[in-house]
């Protein structure tokens, strides 16, 4: 006995695109409709007292802790005089700075955590 098998129709190559690019754009039409239902919020409109950032820093200058709060990023070595009392007007010899036990100039970098020594010799 011989047994013709039926041809199983696959199906057209043009069809499988077709569901590929339906099912495509459903799932996008379902992401724009989501993104649709999002809300947009207006930026705050900051005052000039919001905009003027400070940086916190924290030091130890001769012997005691200091804080500073400053505008300044990087702070350098000069800067530190504004915060703390020592007269530069009354010379009594000349400075002697130092920034984590070594000499220091003016332009020195200083970061939190930074020790420094200010003195006359």
């Amino acid at each position: 006995l011989q047994t013709t098998e039926e041809p199983v129709e696959e199906p057209a190559e043009e069809m499988i695109i077709e569901e590929v690019v339906s099912a495509t754009a459903a799932s996008f039409k379902s992401l724009e409709s989501e993104a649709f239902h999002l809300e947009r919020i207006p930026p705050k409109k900051l005052t000039d007292a919001e905009i003027t950032l400070k940086f916190d820093y924290h030091f130890m200058v001769n012997g005691r802790p200091i804080e500073v709060k400053d505008r300044k990023n990087p702070m350098i070595y000069v800067d530190i005089f504004d915060y703390i009392n020592f007269d530069l007007k009354q010379a009594k010899g000349m400075l002697d700075l130092k920034l984590n036990g070594n000499r220091a100039k003016y332009t020195d970098e200083i970061r939190t955590g930074d020790v420094i020594e200010i003195n006359w010799r």
